[in-house]
C-alpha cells in the first residue's frame, strides 16, 4: 500500500522558480502549481477546488505587473475562511516580509528550498505543519460528533 503524499499549492509569478520549488518538493510532496494571474477572491475557492493539504505563497506577486497583491494578501484572504490552514510565505526579501506580515512564523527564505543541507529541514517542518493541523482538525470533528451525540442538544 503506498502512503499519498500531503497536496501543496505553489503560487508563484516566477515560472523558473516554480520549476525549481516542484523539482525540490516533488518527491515528498504532490505540487499543484498556481499560476499568476489569479482573482485574490478566487484563492480560497482555489485551495479547496484543487484539495490542497498547504499553501506556499512567494511573498512579492506584484513584480510580474499581473496582480495588484502580494503574499500578506493571500494570507489574509485564505485566513478569512480558515484561520488555521497551513502556510508558508516564501521570499527572498524576509526583513520586508518580516515587517509586513502579522504571522512571522509562516516567514521562510526561499534559500531553505534552494539548499541541499536545508531543504530537509524545510520538508519535515512542512509535513508537521500540515499534520498538526490535520490532527486538529480531527479532535474537533470528533468533539463535535460527541456534543451532537448528547441528549438534550439541538
Amino acid at each position: 500500500m503506498t502512503e499519498s503524499k500531503y497536496k501543496i499549492g505553489y503560487l508563484d509569478e516566477d515560472e523558473m522558480f516554480m520549476a525549481i520549488v516542484r523539482s525540490k518538493l516533488s518527491s515528498d510532496f504532490d505540487i499543484s502549481l498556481i499560476e499568476v494571474p489569479i482573482d485574490l477572491e478566487q484563492i480560497w475557492t482555489e485551495v479547496q477546488n484543487r484539495g490542497l493539504d498547504a499553501l506556499i505563497v512567494d511573498f512579492q506577486l506584484y513584480e510580474s505587473g499581473e496582480v495588484s497583491f502580494d503574499g500578506n494578501d493571500v494570507v489574509k484572504a485564505i485566513s478569512a475562511h480558515n484561520k488555521h490552514f497551513p502556510m508558508i510565505v516564501l521570499t527572498s526579501h524576509e526583513s520586508k516580509a518580516l515587517d509586513e506580515l502579522d504571522n512571522v512564523l509562516i516567514i521562510k527564505g526561499k534559500n531553505q528550498v534552494n539548499n541541499p543541507e536545508e531543504l530537509p529541514i524545510f520538508i519535515k517542518m512542512l509535513t508537521s505543519l500540515i499534520s498538526s493541523y490535520k490532527s486538529k482538525l480531527a479532535d474537533c470533528q470528533n468533539t463535535v460528533l460527541k456534543l451532537q451525540n448528547k441528549d438534550g442538544l439541538s
